[in-house]
């Protein structure tokens, strides 16, 4: 594969691969907090198996969890539409 073609396959091509790479860039300058909306999202964890993999309590997940969506509600408003049922 040439260089043109690497380029091209790196770069978001829709609307959808844009919205995906910010968030995986909010949710990576989030550290920690972060983490646990990965693994909360992407692996599918409980709180309890996120306090486990941390090394925190299930309250310290939670509340993680919690200000890493008020962060990212404040700062990725578009991501987020009233109008989903």
């Amino acid at each position: 594969m040439g260089i043109v073609e690497k380029t091209h396959a790196a770069a978001p091509s829709t609307l959808a691969d844009v919205d995906r790479f910010r968030l995986r860039r909010f949710v990576e300058a989030l550290g920690d907090d972060g983490l646990v909306l990965l693994l909360r999202w992407r692996y599918a964890l409980d709180y309890d198996a996120i306090a486990r993999t941390l090394g925190v309590s299930v309250a310290a997940a939670q509340r993680r969890h919690s200000r890493a969506l008020e962060r990212l509600r404040a700062t990725l408003p578009d991501l987020f539409r009233d109008d989903i049922g």
